[in-house]
């Protein structure tokens, strides 16, 4: 089918793939399997002939570069292919068929995986119901990712090259894709072990969300460069010649700063840029783990050792597979100084992360054990999400768990977890286990008694303590940072019936899966009931009755929308916006008009298509706000007799909770909306009524 196109390659893009094949032979790669990748590069440059990306470049220019980051990390030959075609499907030049009789069937499954997330990719660009759309993209890239790995490697070789070439796209969608990169795509090549990859996609990132932050910084870490260099030369030098006096042969280099990691350090610490304890770095690389700490004792004599920055990761390597030693001293008058101590295969396995699992498997040696043990989060993230509870995960509880985990939380039998920054004894509870967590009422840190709020940090020995008799609070998903953490506690209250069963949905009015008007329809649940007092929820529901037509009609008449009166509007259930309220108006697909308060999350939650916003103001302000106030003594029917009490008079409530208070003691509020001119001895027969229920001993009323 090619035959005849070949000739027309230009000279400029056959020169481009020419030094990707170079590349190829400097790694090994055998002459037949070159000539398989000459053959997918023609079938891709016959693809996307003509096309041209935002820069002007010919299209073909992308895919060789994202071969050529494949190249760079050792990957193998059907990496590489599928990285030159990645792209040839979404763009519909080549079919399914033609594309697995060229190439094979499992360059063409990579493909297909790549496509479907970017497919999803685009969808989730457009405004309307992007967040659901962004979890969707999520959810496609972990399940896909799963059965093949290498579909991640190819999608974040695809994002690093655009991240290179981010400047040609317009400032929003530079912005977009930077926070996508930094949220998502830097984390996730951060499990996977690649440091090269993680750390360029973060500091690319920095430099389109925090331009001015990022060039102060780059501007003068680049003022002391040379400073470092000869200071940095002079150790190395110093270095050598002690290892060679003991009979260690070594490689030593100097390591460059991460950027964006010493912003965070400098932001989260509050430090001015000389007190970042790593701003100087060197690695030592060697023959044998044995090797490894004797060289450690070397370094230690190059100043005074700082123990809390110690971290042996070669007996406790880190989640993702990554082994070392890592040590800091503090050279005499001078700055810290953070050494790096590894042998050349832990080295590799850091450069390639699980890329190495290839690399070394065309070479014959690879444990592949250690490559599982390199997904099991991605396992397990997709575990999470196909589990009970999981479709009610989301982009944010999925980022959260892609943090990259910064302490080391040992429990008294000595096994070690991985949290992220600020993660709480909650957290840590269930990261143990769900039911821990569940029951989960504080934890013995380092011998000391501390509540479940208490944020752990590195070295913590934790010892979770539980009772039968606790249960997940509201308060709780507060307290936890963790995304599995919260998401198990939104299913089990929801189970409760504490936590309304559709809550997702509210928190998105509009979802591809379900229409804007039929969500507005849908009775929203404003107030939190609990499982002993279950009648809370019936005092919610005639909350947005519309029983009381006198108020509902003196409400409609009381809206201007654009300055304009008498419009017909629907109210929103998710904030009930009442008089007195700063609202605004929403065109729903239908044309009708939607009032919503302008604080409410719910709206605020999802971008809106401006030309669809309306402004809205009340006419009149003859409504005034009640809060009555009751305190009762404890029993199982006291709040459902006063909820029975509201709903039966068609009391026009707002919000409605209850606490338990001093000696053991119920204490209910509500507060409902009335009309100035209503007749006042229908609010004194109802107070009267309060009183009379069994178990009320005060009952206090308070106008707003």
């Amino acid at each position: 089918m090619l035959e005849g196109n070949i000739s027309l390659i230009p000279i400029e893009i056959e020169k481009q793939f020419l030094s990707l094949v170079q590349l190829l032979r400097i790694n090994g790669m055998s002459p037949e399997a070159i000539l398989q990748v000459r053959k997918a590069f023609e079938l891709a440059e016959w693809a996307h002939r003509e096309q041209k990306r935002a820069s002007g470049e010919p299209y073909i220019i992308h895919p060789i570069e994202v071969a050529r980051l494949l190249v760079e990390i050792k990957l193998d030959t059907t990496t590489i292919i599928a990285g030159l075609l990645h792209d040839v499907i979404e763009d519909k030049q080549v079919s399914r068929e033609l594309l697995e009789k060229e190439v094979g069937k499992t360059v063409l499954q990579i493909v297909e995986g790549v496509t479907k997330v970017s497919k999803q990719q685009m969808k989730a660009t457009v405004k309307e119901n992007e967040d659901l759309r962004k979890l969707e993209t999520l959810r496609k890239l972990f399940l896909i990712g799963v059965k093949d790995v290498r579909v991640l490697l190819v999608k974040l070789a695809d994002r690093l090259h655009n991240m290179r070439t981010l400047k040609y796209l317009p400032p929003e969608a530079q912005t977009r894709i930077a926070r996508e990169t930094l949220n998502i795509y830097a984390p996730i090549a951060h499990r996977l072990g690649i440091y090269r990859w993680k750390m360029e996609l973060e500091d690319l990132a920095f430099k389109f969300l925090l331009p001015t932050e990022y060039k102060c910084l780059a501007n003068r870490i680049a003022r002391k460069k040379e400073e470092r260099e000869n200071e940095i030369e002079m150790i190395i030098n110093h270095l050598e010649n002690e290892l060679k006096n003991i009979g260690i042969r070594a490689r030593i280099l100097g390591r460059p700063k991460h950027l964006y990691s010493t912003y965070l350090k400098m932001q989260r610490q509050q430090i001015p840029l000389e007190r970042i304890m790593d701003l100087y770095a060197i690695r030592i690389i060697v023959g044998t783990e044995e090797e490894c700490y004797r060289v450690l004792d070397v370094a230690h004599r190059l100043g005074n050792l700082i123990p809390e920055r110690f971290r042996d990761n070669i007996r406790k390597p880190r989640s993702n597979g990554y082994r070392s030693l890592h040590t800091t001293i503090f050279i005499p008058k001078k700055y810290p100084l953070e050494i790096q101590i590894r042998t050349e295969e832990m080295d590799q396995e850091a450069e390639l992360g699980i890329a190495a699992h290839w690399f070394y498997k065309e070479g014959g040696g690879y444990d592949d054990t250690r490559m599982q043990k390199r997904i099991e989060w991605l396992r397990s993230m997709v575990s999470e999400l196909s589990a009970p509870g999981g479709s009610s995960f989301t982009t944010q509880d999925i980022q959260d768990d892609l943090k990259i985990s910064e302490i080391y939380i040992y429990t008294p039998k000595g096994d070690v977890f991985e949290l992220p920054a600020n993660a709480t004894v909650l957290d840590f509870a269930y990261t143990i286990h769900t039911e821990i967590g569940h029951h989960c009422i504080g934890a013995r840190v380092n011998d000391r008694y501390v509540p479940i709020t208490t944020k752990l940090h590195t070295g913590d020995r934790v010892e979770i303590l539980t009772s039968p008799k606790q249960e997940p609070h509201l308060d709780w998903l507060k307290i936890v940072t963790i995304g599995k953490a919260r998401n198990k506690i939104r299913h089990h209250l929801r189970e409760k019936g504490i936590l309304p069963k559709e809550e997702e949905e509210e928190k998105k009015e509009e979802t591809p899966l379900r229409k804007e008007d039929k969500a507005e329809d849908k009775k929203e649940t404003a107030l939190l009931g609990t499982a002993l007092f279950s009648s809370l929820n019936s005092l919610t529901k005639m909350e947005y009755s519309g029983n009381n037509e006198e108020f509902e009609k003196e409400r409609n008449l009381s809206i201007r929308i654009d300055g304009q009166k008498n419009i017909s509007v629907h109210f929103s259930r998710c904030c009930n916006p009442l008089p007195g309220d700063e609202v605004v108006g929403y065109s729903t697909l239908k044309g009708a008009i939607t009032i919503h308060k302008k604080d409410c999350k719910i709206f605020n939650s999802v971008p809106r298509d401006p030309s669809r916003i309306h402004k809205a103001r009340w006419e009149t302000d003859n409504l005034v706000q009640i809060t009555v106030q009751v305190l009762a003594r404890p029993s199982p029917t006291v709040i459902k007799e006063l909820t029975t009490l509201l709903i039966e008079n068609k009391v026009p409530v707002i919000s409605a909770h209850y606490k338990m208070v001093r000696k053991g003691l119920i204490k209910f509020e509500f507060t409902q909306k009335s009309f100035s001119s209503a007749n006042p001895k229908i609010f004194d027969f109802l107070m009267r009524s309060i009183r009379t229920i069994d178990g009320v001993l005060e009952v206090h009323r308070k106008t707003l």
